[in-house]
């Protein structure tokens, strides 16, 4: 006989049992009063949401993204003005290698987050090997978006690039979902102990085709760069060649 559970389970514990007597071991739970498991339990909750209720979580949620737009824009303004402008004091190659690097950290952490959800649909191996094979599958993926964030040399280019990326991960998971598990959010719509699956895989379709219009809206080059080459080509064609004669250096 089954009974209707009167809260949601919120938060676990594994608690090691004696094989001989079923008795608790001590000494190894995460509720002792110790340092680190006091701040491990303070932490817990925030890094999974697990407190308060959809609103607030809600809230949080855009707090976080909202903070990590923030520090992205920051970074790509202040590399603007140093690379650009005239407050750098290092090399142009310098400013190009650590946008290069900003890029890729920036644009690694999220593809890395979403690639974890294939991960776990598409895992062959056991559980025993879970936890393993997602930490290096998000560090493999993070390292390497930032491997071709240095093959690239156009930044422009590579915001368009790993835009077009995440919005292809994002419009596949629920597809994935829908595979791996049989259950498609269409399908879930209608089942109301389902349904909120449906809307989370909704969301995701949603977000993938922001992405998608967000890449092909994003400029392929400098502002700067386009209008000084309209100058160049609305210019006579004698005007021009007179320039590129005057620019040319005489032999000695």
């Amino acid at each position: 006989m089954a009974y209707a559970a009167d809260k949601e389970i919120l938060t676990l514990e594994l608690l090691p049992l004696s094989g001989v007597d079923a008795r608790l071991v001590p000494g190894n739970r995460f509720d002792e009063p110790s340092v680190v498991n006091r701040v491990f339990g303070a932490i817990e909750p925030l890094h999974y949401a697990t407190y308060g209720g959809a609103a607030l979580k809600l809230v949080y949620l855009a707090l976080g993204l909202l903070l990590c737009v923030m520090t992205a824009l920051g970074n790509v303004m202040w590399l603007e003005r140093r690379h650009h402008g005239r407050e750098g004091h290092r090399s142009p190659a310098f400013y190009r290698r650590l946008g290069q690097l900003s890029i890729g950290v920036c644009y690694g952490i999220v593809i890395a987050s979403i690639g974890l959800f294939y991960f776990d649909k598409l895992y062959p191996g056991g559980e025993n090997t879970r936890l393993l094979g997602t930490g290096l599958c998000y560090f493999l993926l993070w390292f390497a978006v930032i491997a071709v964030a240095f093959l690239k040399q156009d930044a422009y280019h590579s915001n368009r690039f790993f835009f077009r990326i995440i919005a292809t991960l994002l419009l596949g998971l629920p597809w994935l979902n829908g595979f791996a598990t049989g259950d498609f959010f269409w399908q879930m719509l209608n089942d109301s102990a389902h349904s909120t699956y449906a809307w989370v895989d909704l969301v995701l379709l949603v977000c993938g085709c922001i992405a998608l219009l967000v890449s092909f809206s994003l400029p392929k080059e400098r502002a700067q760069w386009r209008a000084e080459r309209q100058e160049q080509s609305a210019k006579p064609v004698d005007q021009q060649a007179t320039e590129s004669i005057v620019d040319t250096p005489l032999n000695a």
